[in-house]
């Protein structure tokens, strides 16, 4: 499908996006609109950066764990030492004053989905040199597992063994139809406008909208105004059992397993841990009549009943029965729900839905952060011809529309940021596996 040469000059483009949005030790998502490290932003860019330099890979990580909080949490954003113009900015969070947090940098009081143990077993797995990687993992598995442990045990708010999230923020997928019931709920007295700086980069009909932001600030304080300690999760605006974040945190414990082994640690935690997760999400986020994972609304007490590609990455797990497996992947192959027979893989929503727009950022867009978490799984389970498509027709649009945030799933335009460092990232990966078949 493509020649070695195209292949060649995508490569050297992706790692030009990675050298221009490089900040001294991390790597921001883009030079403008995402002037900080965001987490698993980070985790996706260090697995790219591992095939073209483990040194700078594994400094990526070490970046991000240097604003991990005494309890273990990852926050979701650490901010930079530049004057950068962002939204929500460092003092909005007001980490410093936490007892908890680091007091030599400033980072966000939430988290992110959790990539980053995932993402540190792919730079080992990539390494040339496996005792320095030895080493590394060495390092780092202490604070892996403190976050680990902080995601397993703080944010079981239930009892149920299931992770919640606090914040469409902290779910990665900010503006998706998932969340749409639970902020309808949600009962602000007094509006106060927010100073958007997003939208002077981005066309505004590409961005969440003026309410979200309202909204996404107001949770934010709410979290705030307890020093984000969680004394009564059912008084929080929005809690929810989020099935791709629990599933993304069973990867992680699958990947500190593998970690612990390669390093002669005692897996024994995190084999309790991946077990009792595995089940809560099978008996709890699995509609067995309807044949799909959902999410799950806490505040409410209710399935979160939107499906949207979110509800497919559990597909990368081991515990899946082969009737989870298969009715992931009918989701997933082209002409249903999130591929059109002439269109791009995968929108971020069914194409049938009625939230369903092609430009605006988690409400319909391919995002290649998703094609290729899924394209693991579907390696994961055997469906080599569909990894292929995947994997082509990922790396296609890449290369006819370039770097971008996110893309139009019907003409495949490019959309959000340029030079976005994920997408740069992972079609290194793409390409070094579609190189080396």
């Amino acid at each position: 499908m493509f020649s070695d040469e195209q292949l060649d000059d995508l490569k050297l483009r992706s790692i030009e996006v990675l050298k221009l949005n490089r900040h001294k030790k991390f790597t921001k998502p883009s030079s403008k609109l995402y002037p900080h490290q965001w987490n698993w932003d980070s985790a996706f860019i260090a697995i790219g950066l591992s095939h073209i330099d483990e040194e700078l890979a594994q400094q990526e990580i070490l970046s991000l764990l240097s604003g991990q909080w005494g309890n273990g949490m990852i926050p979701h954003i650490v901010y930079s030492d530049s004057s950068a113009n962002y939204l929500p900015d460092e003092n909005f969070w007001d980490s410093k004053k936490i007892k908890n947090s680091p007091k030599n940098i400033s980072t966000s009081g939430i988290t992110q989905p959790p990539v980053l143990s995932f993402a540190a077993l792919k730079v080992c797995e990539n390494s040339k040199d496996k005792n320095n990687s030895k080493k590394f993992l060495k390092e780092i598995y202490p604070k892996l597992i403190s976050y680990q442990r902080f995601l397993n045990e703080d944010r079981n708010l239930t009892g149920d063994d299931l992770i919640c999230v606090l914040h469409p923020w902290e779910s990665g997928l900010d503006n998706s139809p998932r969340w749409d019931k639970s902020l309808q709920n949600i009962q602000i007295k007094n509006y106060y406008r927010v100073n958007r700086v997003d939208d002077k980069f981005i066309p505004k009909h590409q961005r969440p909208t003026d309410k979200d932001y309202q909204l996404y600030f107001f949770i934010a304080e709410k979290l705030k105004e307890q020093d984000y300690k969680i004394k009564d999760y059912l008084s929080l605006p929005v809690v929810m059992q989020d099935v791709m974040f629990n599933a993304l945190a069973i990867l992680s414990l699958e990947s500190l397993i593998t970690i612990s082994e390669f390093i002669e640690e005692d897996s024994s935690q995190l084999i309790y841990w991946k077990n009792k997760l595995s089940n809560a999400i099978n008996t709890k986020l699995w509609d067995e009549k309807n044949k799909r994972f959902y999410d799950w609304d806490v505040i409410s007490n209710r399935a979160i009943d939107n499906l949207t590609l979110a509800n497919c990455i559990p597909l990368i797990l081991n515990s899946l029965s082969q009737k989870q497996i298969d009715s992931i992947v009918s989701h997933l192959k082209k002409n249903g729900d999130f591929w059109k027979e002439d269109g791009f893989p995968l929108s971020a929503i069914p194409l049938s839905s009625p939230e369903f727009n092609p430009k605006n950022y988690w409400r319909g867009p391919v995002w290649i952060n998703m094609n290729w978490l899924l394209i693991q799984g579907l390696e994961k389970h055997g469906f080599s011809e569909l990894v292929t498509e995947l994997s082509n027709e990922t790396i296609r649009l890449v290369l006819e529309s370039g770097f971008y945030e996110y893309f139009d799933p019907i003409i495949g335009e490019g959309c959000g940021s340029d030079n976005f460092s994920w997408t740069a990232a992972l079609i290194i990966d793409l390409i070094n596996k579609h190189q080396t078949k």
